[in-house]
């Protein structure tokens, strides 16, 4: 029974064991301390949701590339950051607790790559979540050891298998990073004097007015005509829509009428436009279009 009385005590932390006995207390006030939890994070930003709970504290103080103390920025307890390191502190206002140690947050650092086509070459962008320094492979070896400095897209030498990456930055460094490259299919090219349409697999949405109307600057700028249109206009539960049957097609001047005309139905409306292909008047017109978009696209999707 005095086992059991002695463990239940040990455990609320009413009853102390120091070396060979048992302090029933008063124990003296603890430190104040920061428990540190991350919410959620997002890997393209490399932005993360934290919420800082102070214990034994109600003040929190943050510092970036140092260590937190009570003269560093005040904080409240659910912040959003990009930062690598940040150090935090509690404080109790009431001066019952003493401040304890700061305690280190480290983020993490992420990778991600895609490939596009430029022209006929094959390109791969690699980007970092917060940004820093990438080292990069294309023959298989160790980027940690071998690899070269990423800079911009790369074009992907033949016979190239994969392409690994590593990014470090202030002592941190992210997981390597693999992407395999298929084996570059045998296609007819792209004429660039003759005329070609791309009509990929998935309807191409661009579902805020800014991207609308980038979308009718780039068919201005590249001589393209759009097919299998749908607009839409709304403004909460209040908005106006118009479907083309698959036939129609429409150059840039056209689908900007339309879309005021649409707009002047619904005030302040959010512009949808979607589209099903685009019909370039030369194959070069095309890869224009395509670099500057920084698209992948397959050639069984463009005529001829």
């Amino acid at each position: 029974a005095l086992d059991k009385l002695k463990a239940d005590c040990f455990h609320k932390d009413i009853w102390r064991e120091e070396g060979s006995y048992v302090n029933k207390g008063p124990f003296p006030k603890p430190a104040t301390s920061v428990r540190i939890q991350e919410l959620s994070r997002d890997d393209n930003t490399g932005t993360a949701k934290l919420r800082l709970t102070p214990v034994n504290g109600d003040t929190l103080y943050m510092e970036v590339g140092g260590e937190a103390t009570s003269a560093s920025q005040s904080i409240g307890r659910d912040i959003e950051t990009q930062v690598l390191r940040a150090s935090f502190l509690a404080v109790d206002s009431a001066g019952e607790h003493e401040a304890g140690n700061s305690v280190e947050w480290t983020n993490r650092i992420t990778l991600q790559s895609r490939e596009f086509l430029d022209g006929e070459r094959r390109m791969v962008e690699l980007r970092s979540a917060p940004a820093a320094t990438i080292r990069y492979t294309t023959d298989g070896s160790d980027p940690k050891v071998s690899g070269g400095i990423y800079e911009e897209p790369f074009a992907v030498p033949e016979g190239t298998r994969v392409v690994l990456a590593v990014a470090d930055r202030n002592g941190i460094e992210s997981d390597q990073h693999r992407r395999d490259i298929a084996e570059k299919p045998v296609a007819k090219p792209i004429n660039p004097t003759e005329p070609a349409v791309w009509s990929p697999p998935e309807e191409m949405e661009f579902t805020t007015t800014r991207t609308a109307y980038g979308f009718i600057a780039r068919l201005r700028k590249h001589n393209g005509t759009a097919g299998g249109l749908r607009f839409n206009v709304q403004a909460n539960d209040t908005w106006s829509e118009l479907n083309l049957s698959d036939d129609v097609e429409l150059d840039d001047e056209r689908i900007e009428k339309t879309v005021e005309v649409l707009r002047g139905l619904v005030a302040d409306g959010e512009v949808s436009i979607a589209a099903t292909r685009i019909r370039f008047k030369t194959g070069q017109w095309f890869q224009d279009y395509i670099a500057e978009v920084k698209a992948n696209y397959r050639r069984e999707d463009v005529e001829p």
